[in-house]
Parts: C-alpha cells; structure tokens; sequence
C-alpha cells in the first residue's frame, strides 16, 4: 500500500471540505485572496499549505489555521519518517557505545556516536 493511501496530502482534505460545502477552487480562491494557482496545487498534492494559505482557509472555512497546519506538518512528518535514514550523529555521553555504532570525541571532548541503520 502507498504512503499516499495511508497518509492523505492536506489537498484531499481540503478538496472534501469543498465538496461538502459545494464550493469550487476558483470560489475558494476569490473568497480567501489565495491565487487560484496555489489552491489547484495544493489540491493536487504539489504543494504545501503555508502558514499565510492555513490563515485563510481557517477564517474561510470556520475552521483554525492550526488544523490546516496540523494537518500539513503531520502529512509531512509521516512522510519524512517513511523513509529511511542512512546515518545519523547522536550526541551522548555514555560510557560504551553500541556495538552498530562508531565512537569518536569532538573538539569539546563530548562522545560523538554513529549509529548506522
């Protein structure tokens, strides 16, 4: 199964917020000030509802600004943690590091650890 399948873009939110409302994107565009592009985009999943775009839609469509930006960044976290990491430095103090790790000290005398995933 897609990520997209699990994990709706905020544009399909946005899109059944519309329908329910029976409003168009060109509607939605005159009503918020938002350039008719950039809510086509965001319908398609192409692009990302900025702070300006959740500050309209929320005063627009009854809703807040956070439950567009909620709704973005948890879209944009999911998909992020979807992907693997290849290294990643983490900073600890520790006595032994673990054995899928390579230790080092940095300039501060603070353990520096790779953990390969």
């Amino acid at each position: 199964m897609k990520n997209e399948t699990l994990w709706p873009h905020p544009g399909e939110i946005l899109r059944e917020c519309m329908n329910d409302l029976g409003i168009t994107a060109m509607r939605l565009s005159r009503a918020t000030r938002i350039p008719a592009s950039r809510i086509t985009e965001i319908l398609k999943g192409r692009r990302s509802i900025s702070v300006d775009t959740a500050l309209r839609l929320g005063k627009a469509l009854g809703t807040t600004p956070n439950y567009w930006l909620n709704l973005q960044q948890s879209y944009d976290l999911r998909r992020a943690n979807s992907e693997p990491l290849n290294e990643v430095d983490v900073l600890v103090v520790c006595e032994e590091a673990p054995e899928s790790s390579e230790a080092r000290y940095d300039g501060t005398g603070t353990k520096v650890v790779r953990i390969k995933y």
